[in-house]
C-alpha cells in the first residue's frame, strides 16, 4: 500500500512539473488579468488557449490555433461562438504551444519564447512599465485595454492599433491602418487607410503603393456630404463617416439587416476585398452581399499579373504579352540588377494590345502631363524601375507603374489609354513596332553541309510555337551533326526572312535550292523536341 501511494505521488509531482501554473490549467479569467499573470497555450489547452474572457463571454483572449498550421498559434482576441479572430498581436510570428504571455509585475506585458527552459526571444512587447498599470481588461465589446490603477485612465487599446478587422463601434480614424494578412499566393498585402479626408484600399508592394478604390468615388452612398473625413465606424447595418467635430459626411449601407443591435465585422481579406460580418448569427455568420470592392476585377490580382479580367472574373493573358512570350510574364525580376558587366537587362516596349484598362489609373498621379506617347516610353525606357506604362492620348498624361497586376477589359468602348509593357528581349523577335534587325551573312559557302545544318538548326531555334523549339542540348548535337536537322515548319515568317534574305545576300539573286530540297515533310515526326524552355 505504502508503495502505491508512491507511485501516485510520484505521477502526481511529474504531472505538476509539467504544467507550470497547475493552479489555473485551463480555467479562464473572467474581465482582467493583473500584473504577474503568466500562461502558455499548453497552460489552457482545455479552454481553447483562451485564458481571459470579456465578462458577458462573447469574447476571449489567448493562443488561437494559425489556419496553417495546428502547432502554431497567435496572441489573439476571437468571438467565441464564431470563433472569427477580431485582432491579433503577433500574425507574422506565430508561436508555439509552450511560449508564454508574461504580464510582468513594472507593467510590461511581453509575449516571449521559451528556449532551453529559460527566457528566450520575445516576440510582442507592450512597454507600459512606470505608467502604475494595474490590470488588463476584455470589454464586452472586444476592446482589449490596458488600465492604469490611478485614476483608471486607458493606457492602450487594442481597438487602435487594428489588424485586418474592424468591429461595431471601434473607431477607425486617420493615421490607423487594416492590413490584410499574408498570402500563400502571392507576395503583396492590402491596406485600408484615411488620408487626405477620403478612405482608401490601396495595394502594398515592394516599392510605390497603388491605390485601387475609395470611399470617396464610391457611388452607393446614401449620405454624401461635403467635408473632410478624419474617422469612421459600423454602426448598425452601415459605415459612417466623420469630420473632426464628429458631424455625419457619409454613410454606406453594407446590408439590408436594421438590427441596430448587431454586432458586425469588416475584413480586409488577403485578396483585397473588403467583406462584412454579422457575427450575431452563431457559428456559421452571416455574410453581408456587399463587398468592396464590389467588382471582381476592381481589385490588384483578380487574375494574376499581367492577365486580363473580364465580366465574372474570366481571366486571359494581355493579348500584347501573349504574343510576345508563352507564359504570359515580362521576364523581368529585378529590373535595375546589374550584371558583372555592370550592365543592366535587356528590355523593350511591348504594347498590351486593345481594350486593357489598369485598376490604379483613377487614382494615380500622373508622372508627366501634356507629353507625347513617344516621349512617355522615353521616360519608361530610361526608368529601370517602370514596368508599364499607359498614355492618355485626349490629355498627353503619362503614367507610370513599377509593378503591375491584373489588366480590366474595358469593353467596345475602350480605356482611351494606349499601354505598354516592359519584357525582357531575351527569346523574342523583334521591337514592339513589328520591325526586326536585319539578318546579313557574307561569304558563306551555301553548298557546304554545316552551313545548311546550322541554318536549319537557328530556323527551329526561332520558331513561334515555343513547343517547337528544341533544347540547348539538342542543339548542341543538331550542330555537331550527332541529331538530324529535319526541314523545320515553314510558319515562322521571322525564319522564312532570314532564310531567303541570305540566299540572296551569297548568291545575288541566282538560282539556288531552297529549304525543302534536304527534307520533306514526314521527316519531321521522327524527331522529338523539348517543350518551353
Amino acid at each position: 500500500m505504502a508503495k502505491a501511494m508512491r507511485i501516485f505521488f510520484t505521477v502526481f509531482l511529474t504531472c505538476l512539473a509539467l504544467f507550470p501554473d497547475p493552479l489555473h490549467a485551463g480555467v479562464a479569467n473572467t474581465g482582467s488579468i493583473t500584473p504577474g499573470f503568466s500562461g502558455s497555450q499548453m497552460n489552457y489547452i482545455n479552454n481553447n488557449g483562451i485564458f481571459l474572457e470579456s465578462n458577458n463571454s462573447n469574447f476571449g483572449f489567448g493562443f488561437v490555433t494559425t489556419q496553417d498550421s495546428v502547432t502554431l498559434f497567435t496572441l489573439s482576441i476571437v468571438h467565441q461562438a464564431s470563433s472569427r479572430v477580431i485582432w491579433s498581436a503577433n500574425r507574422a510570428s506565430p508561436v508555439s504551444n509552450s511560449d508564454k504571455l508574461q504580464f510582468e509585475a513594472n507593467g510590461n506585458v511581453v509575449l516571449r519564447r521559451e528556449q532551453g527552459g529559460g527566457e528566450g526571444s520575445e516576440v510582442w512587447r507592450l512597454d507600459s512599465s512606470g505608467k502604475n498599470v494595474s490590470r488588463i481588461e476584455l470589454r464586452d465589446s472586444g476592446n482589449l485595454v490596458v488600465v492604469s490603477g490611478d485614476d483608471g485612465a486607458t493606457i492602450w487599446e487594442s481597438f487602435d492599433h487594428p489588424t485586418d478587422t474592424l468591429i461595431t463601434n471601434q473607431a477607425f480614424k486617420q493615421g490607423m491602418k487594416l492590413t490584410s494578412n499574408p498570402s500563400p499566393s502571392s507576395s503583396v498585402s492590402y491596406t485600408l487607410e484615411i488620408k487626405s479626408g477620403d478612405m482608401v484600399l490601396s495595394v502594398n508592394t515592394s516599392l510605390t503603393p497603388q491605390v485601387y478604390w475609395s470611399m470617396g468615388n464610391e457611388r452607393g452612398k446614401i449620405v454624401n456630404k461635403d467635408g473632410v473625413v478624419t474617422s469612421s465606424s459600423l454602426l448598425g447595418n452601415s459605415w459612417r463617416f466623420f469630420d473632426e467635430n464628429r458631424s455625419l459626411l457619409w454613410q454606406f449601407v453594407y446590408s439590408d439587416d436594421k438590427d441596430g443591435n448587431a454586432t458586425w465585422i469588416a475584413v480586409l481579406g488577403n485578396n483585397g476585398v473588403i467583406t462584412f460580418s454579422n457575427l450575431g448569427a452563431g457559428a456559421s455568420g452571416a455574410d453581408a452581399s456587399t463587398k468592396i470592392p464590389n467588382d471582381q476585377c476592381a481589385t490588384p490580382e483578380p487574375c494574376g499579373p499581367y492577365y486580363v479580367c473580364s465580366g465574372g472574373k474570366v481571366c486571359g493573358c494581355v493579348s500584347g504579352l501573349s504574343k510576345a512570350r508563352s507564359d504570359c510574364k515580362s521576364g523581368i525580376v529585378s529590373p535595375c540588377k546589374k550584371n558583372e558587366n555592370n550592365a543592366t537587362l535587356s528590355v523593350q516596349l511591348v504594347n498590351a494590345g486593345d481594350k486593357v484598362d489598369y485598376f490604379a489609373l483613377g487614382f494615380a498621379t500622373p508622372f508627366s502631363k501634356r507629353t507625347s506617347l513617344d516621349r512617355c516610353k522615353e521616360f519608361c525606357n530610361k526608368n529601370c524601375s517602370c514596368l508599364g506604362l499607359f498614355f492618355q492620348n485626349s490629355s498627353g498624361d503619362c503614367f507610370l507603374f513599377d509593378w503591375i497586376g491584373s489588366f480590366r477589359n474595358s469593353g467596345n468602348g475602350g480605356s482611351g489609354f494606349v499601354s505598354y509593357i516592359k519584357v525582357a528581349t531575351n527569346d523574342l523577335g523583334g521591337g514592339d513596332d513589328g520591325k526586326h534587325f536585319p539578318y546579313i551573312m557574307k561569304n558563306v559557302d551555301l553548298n557546304d553541309e554545316r552551313v545548311q545544318r546550322a541554318m536549319r538548326t537557328a530556323l527551329w531555334c526561332i520558331q513561334e510555337d515555343m513547343h517547337l523549339r528544341p533544347s540547348m542540348s539538342k542543339v548542341v548535337q543538331m550542330l555537331e551533326g550527332v541529331f538530324p536537322v529535319v526541314q523545320p515548319p515553314s510558319s515562322s515568317n521571322l525564319g522564312s526572312r532570314l532564310y531567303s534574305s541570305s540566299i540572296s545576300e551569297e548568291s545575288g539573286g541566282g538560282k539556288s535550292s531552297g529549304p525543302t530540297d534536304f527534307y520533306s515533310e514526314n521527316d519531321l515526326s521522327a524527331v522529338r523536341l523539348s517543350g518551353p524552355r
